[in-house]
Formats: structure tokens, C-alpha cells, sequence
């Protein structure tokens, strides 16, 4: 049996949408918290290495990001930014 990874997973299945009011903003209905990138409970971190966790989310198909600048004195918010400024207006 050939295992399907998960990008593959996506493209196959992917995540619905929904549109907000008269927008042209469409989010997952799935969103990623990021309030445990965050380095005021947990310590110091990785940001290279949370990026890429936000990088998997988006292979994954996630296109809304719940963030905060009270959450660690907004590292999360800069580490979303770091994962999506390439691609930013397709989240």
C-alpha cells in the first residue's frame, strides 16, 4: 500500500470555505490558533521551526490564522507573517 502524503491529501480533499459578508475574503472553516507560538508560556522558541509548523498548516489547506499581539508580545503574529508573506493574499 502507497501511503499519501498529506499535501496529496489536500489536493484530493480540500478544506471548505466560507464567504465573509461581501468580501472577496474567503477563510477555511478550520483555523489555526497560534496563541502556542507564542514564547510567553512556553519560553523561548524556534521561530524557524514555528514557521514551518505554519508552513505545514498551509500545505495542509489552512487559509485562516488566529492571531493576537497579546499573545508573547506579538511573536505569533510574526511568525505568521514570516510563514505567508509570499503568498499572503491567498490566505
Amino acid at each position: 500500500m502507497t501511503e499519501t502524503t498529506e499535501p496529496e491529501l489536500y489536493l484530493r480533499n480540500p478544506l471548505p470555505v466560507r464567504p465573509i459578508g461581501r468580501t472577496a475574503l474567503s477563510p477555511t472553516h478550520l483555523t489555526l490558533g497560534t496563541w502556542g507560538l507564542s514564547e510567553g508560556a512556553y519560553g523561548p522558541r524556534d521561530r524557524t521551526e514555528l514557521a514551518a509548523r505554519v508552513k505545514e498548516a498551509l500545505d495542509l489547506g489552512i487559509r485562516s490564522f488566529d492571531v493576537a499581539p497579546l499573545w508573547g508580545d506579538g511573536v505569533a503574529e510574526e511568525v505568521v507573517g514570516t510563514a505567508i508573506k509570499n503568498i499572503r493574499d491567498e490566505c
